[in-house]
């Protein structure tokens, strides 16, 4: 592009009036030993005046290759105030939310299902805790839409080494999440799950307003799984291996477990929605946090970031305007006198 080329074409133009001006000083001194002093009345050009020049070009030039390339910078941290609610997603990654009875997986849903409404939940601050065996905070409350969406996408059933699920331990991990901001009184637990594999759970009562997202059918379906980029894949056995084949009396079929799920809900009168064959249900989250009493929201993650070239720029036009005005007209006098 021109503008990027504009520092180098000053950069050659300079050098070649430097390389001029050299030869126009050497030339000048042979002059001077080769003539009368007289005969030197014919300029007004000091040679100590000239070098003086070059000198003040040189450094002009430097100090605008500064201002261009390297400016000074400060980051300066800007409140970026709003308001909207609290919106904690609570993943099921245990190994059964591979499961097929839903087309690429019960886990796959949740982000089909997600990701379309992120525009619909924007000045609300979303985060993500998942859970299996144990659960581990994924993705922080951020009103950052992007960096959840791709929080979202990276959700995966081998996230979390520990096996199994624990719905009432990961409900009390969300608890203390969310109270850890006192002023911030209105939130929502989203609780993404297929119910399956809890047995006899002590289920915490929420202050927060619970949805739970039911996925995954009674009848159920094999367990795929896929191991990172490799190549090896197939449906899960008893045996903890893979088969390449869905049928057969060692395949592992995974009931979802939505009495258990609707359990949780009406304990803590939440909404019970089952998003196995029809996700629309999914969007009264939308008219839930458009509902509901705001949070104040002081997002201190906004820096804006200024660019101090006028801290080369100032000293370069004050030397330029040296050269003009005081050059010159020192030169304009001596050559004057003479």
């Amino acid at each position: 592009m021109l503008s990027e080329s504009i520092p180098y074409i000053l950069f050659l133009v300079f050098f070649i009036y430097f390389g001029y001006r050299v030869f126009y000083i050497i030339q000048l001194k042979k002059f001077k030993k080769s003539n009368s002093v007289d005969a030197l009345k014919i300029s007004a050009a000091n040679p100590n005046f000239l070098i003086l020049r070059i000198i003040i070009y040189f450094i002009t030039i430097i100090l605008s290759f500064f201002a261009y390339f390297y400016p000074l910078t400060e980051d300066i941290e800007l409140p970026n105030e709003g308001s909207g609610v609290d919106i904690l997603f609570i993943v099921d990654t245990s190994l059964s939310m591979n499961a097929i009875d839903v087309p690429g997986g019960r886990l796959n849903r949740f982000k089909q299902i997600i990701l379309p409404m992120l525009s619909e939940l924007e000045g609300n601050r979303l985060g993500i805790l998942v859970y299996a065996g144990s659960p581990f905070l994924y993705c922080p409350l951020t009103s950052d839409l992007e960096a959840f969406s791709d929080f979202v996408k990276g959700l995966d059933t081998d996230m979390v080494g520990d096996k199994g699920t624990d719905i009432g331990k990961v409900l009390n991990k969300a608890e203390s999440i969310l109270h850890s901001t006192k002023i911030l009184r209105h939130r929502i637990v989203v609780l993404v799950s297929d119910g399956e594999d809890h047995e006899n759970e002590s289920i915490p009562d929420l202050e927060e307003k619970l949805i739970i997202w039911g996925i995954g059918s009674k009848e159920g379906s094999p367990i795929y799984y896929k191991e990172g980029d490799s190549s090896t894949s197939g449906y899960v056995t008893i045996n903890g291996t893979l088969s390449p084949s869905s049928s057969g009396e060692e395949i592992v079929i995974s009931n979802a477990n939505p009495e258990f799920l609707k359990g949780i809900a009406s304990q803590n009168n939440g909404i019970y929605h089952d998003l196995t064959q029809n996700a629309s249900t999914a969007f009264n989250l939308v008219d839930l946090a458009k509902s509901m009493d705001k949070n104040k929201i002081l997002d201190r993650s906004t820096f804006l970031r200024f660019q101090k070239s006028y801290y080369f720029l100032l000293p370069m036009i004050l030397l330029l305007f040296l050269d003009v005005f005081l050059i010159e007209f020192l030169l304009y006098k001596k050559g004057r006198s003479n």
